[in-house]
């Protein structure tokens, strides 16, 4: 549960908030490929992290779906930019690397049919919150209501 849930909860995060960043330091979305990361990104983490609480195959079949969309789009993105060096290996650094733990964990979850880390109820309840409060929260930024 939880090897699923962190991966695809910090990832989708960041994408999505790489992807408004990246958005705003340009003249704006030119073709439907930022659309299209922003869409799999808040299905990484508002969907595929709540859904791995609870069925894990699922989870890490559109955990799997999400990261072949987002990934390419991504740092294709960060490419175009051309920020400074420094900054941009950073961030590509940091993506790849929680990219392989998603897809790694997807994989052998998929392989061996269970969760590694199972958590109570009322933790799990919590947990579900959290990507759900996350993406309303972003979504108001992303539109400037708040």
């Amino acid at each position: 549960m939880l090897n699923l849930y962190v991966p695809f909860l910090v990832y989708g995060l960041f994408i999505f908030y790489c992807t408004v960043l990246v958005w705003s330091i340009t003249a704006g979305a030119l073709t439907i490929y930022p659309y299209l990361c922003l869409i799999g990104a808040a299905l990484l983490f508002g969907v595929a992290s709540a859904l791995a609480l609870y069925q894990v195959k699922p989870a890490a079949w559109l955990g799997l779906i999400c990261l072949a969309l987002t990934t390419p789009m991504f740092f294709g993105l960060a490419l175009d930019v051309g920020l400074q060096s420094g900054i941009l290996s950073a961030v590509l650094v940091a993506a790849a690397a929680v990219l392989y733990l998603g897809m790694f964990n997807s994989v052998k979850v998929l392989r061996t049919g269970g969760p590694a880390f199972t958590v109570t109820h009322p933790v799990r309840v919590a947990l579900t919150l959290v990507p759900a409060l996350l993406l309303v929260l972003g979504v108001m930024l992303l539109f400037g209501w708040l």
